[in-house]
């Protein structure tokens, strides 16, 4: 089995990675929060949803289009929330998860559990590595649907844009 200090860095790379994936979701949730932003705040779009003045064919694309929107929207705000909480069980003896630490009655207790014979740092090191890339994977899942959902939410806000163009 791998040092401590290996299996150390190891955890930081997943640490990192997870730091990584956070960061694109910030991302993310600010392009789909500046998009429902500009849609919504000017009339243009709010009076070319409500325009029924166009051709049959273009009012039946217009409203495709926004139901579609609306759910690529949604499927990316959903996506976007499951990639920031996902949650994996930690063991009930790490000493060295913060939200089992925390669960101590003191600092006092703690250190007195650090200093038992019973403990074993690279059963907890290889523990947390691998919870840590559960919730690594998990949250790459989901960033990778709020992406795809998003740019489909682009390309669906183009070809509105276009069908009101041709449409009108």
């Amino acid at each position: 089995m791998e040092s401590n200090d290996e299996l150390k860095w190891i955890l930081e790379r997943a640490t990192e990675s997870v730091r990584n994936i956070d960061s694109k979701n910030g991302v993310l949730i600010a392009i789909l929060a500046a998009i429902a932003a500009i849609l919504f705040s000017g009339e243009a779009f709010l009076s070319a949803v409500s325009d029924q003045a166009c051709p049959e064919w273009a009012y039946r694309v217009k409203t495709a289009c926004i139901a579609l929107m609306v759910g690529a929207a949604l499927v990316s705000a959903i996506a976007l929330t499951l990639s920031l909480i996902p949650r994996a069980q930690c063991p009930k003896d790490s000493l060295i998860y913060s939200g089992q630490i925390a669960r101590f009655e003191s600092a006092g207790e703690y250190a007195k559990a650090l200093n038992s014979d019973k403990v074993d740092f690279q059963d907890d090191l290889v523990s947390q590595i691998y919870i840590t890339s559960t919730i690594y994977r998990r949250k790459t899942f989901w960033n990778k649907v709020a992406t795809i959902a998003m740019a489909a939410l682009v390309i669906l806000i183009v070809a509105f844009a276009c069908i009101c163009v041709i449409g009108a």
